[in-house]
């Protein structure tokens, strides 16, 4: 996929520069037409643009991921008591895992939240090396923005515009969608017509995409909640 964006960079005589860090966005705002921020949950240009307003908030969950040496022959998700542990198949031979708890620090402390659960999650997490292991803090974004554009000629996309927890598997899928909609609206309007552009784009893409940021938000807290009675008898009653 970025050789592909690269690609079309290129064709278009687009200059770039790669491995910078941008902390200041003022000189961006100063000498370019267009600001697109593209740079995730902590968006430098979010903040120059939009203020603290909105910002990453922890949900209250520790998230841990791993690849497990061997096919565990199972696969999906097992909810429990304030966690969840969910496995996938990756490619032949290995299994990729994640696992969400209330709090846990070290791998002992997961592999002990775990240990009494079915196989083979105790096994993955007491046969996988820790020190490969991720350790992040859930969070999104928070509260959710009033417009993804700002001033007529800056707009933000993905984790930029609407970080949201990964239950729903959007968050990339999302943000492809915004760059298409944002790319799509400034070829349909005239240069001279930026404002207008961006209108379109946030009038496409941010009830759509906060939706789905919501979406996955209440299943989390429906996956990792401690009601697990309530939460159950819901599930029951879906359909299939």
């Amino acid at each position: 996929m970025l050789d592909t964006l690269l690609d079309g960079l290129d064709a278009l005589d687009v200059p770039r520069r790669l491995g910078v860090n941008v902390d200041d966005v003022d000189p961006l705002l100063a000498d370019s037409d267009l600001v697109v921020g593209a740079d995730g949950i902590n968006s430098a240009v979010r903040g120059a643009s939009f203020g603290g307003r909105s910002g990453p908030r922890q949900v209250g969950t520790v998230a841990w991921i791993g690849i497990a040496g061997f096919e565990s022959g199972v696969y999906g998700e097992t909810w429990g008591k304030g966690r969840f542990f969910g496995m996938t198949p990756v490619e032949p031979g290995r299994t990729n895992w994640y696992a969400t708890v209330s709090e846990a620090t070290t791998a002992e402390q997961l592999r002990d939240h775990f240990a009494d659960w079915h196989d083979p999650i105790p096994r993955i997490l007491h046969e996988t090396d820790p020190s490969t292991w991720i350790r992040y803090e859930m969070r999104h974004l928070f509260p959710a923005l009033p417009t993804f554009v700002h001033g007529g000629k800056v707009a933000l996309v993905g984790d930029a515009a609407h970080a949201m927890t990964p239950n729903l598997g959007q968050g990339a899928c999302t943000a492809i969608l915004d760059a298409e909609a944002l790319t799509r609206a400034v070829a349909e309007h005239t240069a001279s017509d930026l404002p207008g552009a961006l209108r379109a784009y946030d009038t496409e893409r941010r009830r759509s995409a906060q939706r789905i940021a919501f979406g996955s938000r209440t299943l989390h807290r429906l996956m990792s909640t401690h009601r697990t009675g309530a939460r159950d008898a819901v599930v029951r009653m879906l359909p299939g």
